[in-house]
């Protein structure tokens, strides 16, 4: 299966970027969590159906047919652009091919994206991981 993640602007409709070939993350197959409130007896309360802050980590590869070293920072130039630091945005993921349905969450990106394995089989390549905060607005 392909793992293709979008990325929209607030509105949740506009497109801003379309992540390449995705290899791996961390997405968690029910994003539901719970607040526990602690009491002074022993007990607690449980607030069902709210939703913590978390990492969002996309990992993959900026690649293409007999790229060259300027098409390899052109694309990471293209990505630095698209995702701008503290701003808010939609990641939306295909939960099943085909788009009939998506798990689309509120994201923001506030650390650097990291790049790694500039070259491989002598093949301009460049790897990336992207951590978005979830529910960070």
């Amino acid at each position: 299966m392909v793992i293709n993640f979008k990325l929209t602007e607030s509105d949740g409709l506009t497109p801003r970027y379309t992540f390449p070939a995705v290899q791996y993350t961390n997405l968690p197959q029910d994003v539901n969590k719970f607040v526990e409130v602690g009491g002074r007896g022993n007990n607690t309360i449980i607030v069902p159906g709210s939703k913590d802050s978390w990492d969002l980590i996309i990992r993959g590869i900026l690649r293409g047919k007999n790229w060259t070293y300027e098409d390899v920072i052109v694309a990471i130039d293209a990505m630095e652009t698209a995702l701008q630091f503290n701003t808010p945005y939609y990641a939306k993921n295909d939960k099943v091919e085909g788009g009939a349905s998506t798990y689309s969450f509120k994201v923001k990106r506030l650390l650097p994206i990291e790049y790694l394995e500039s070259l491989r089989n002598g093949k301009q390549v460049q790897g990336y991981t992207v951590t978005l905060r979830v529910n960070s607005w």
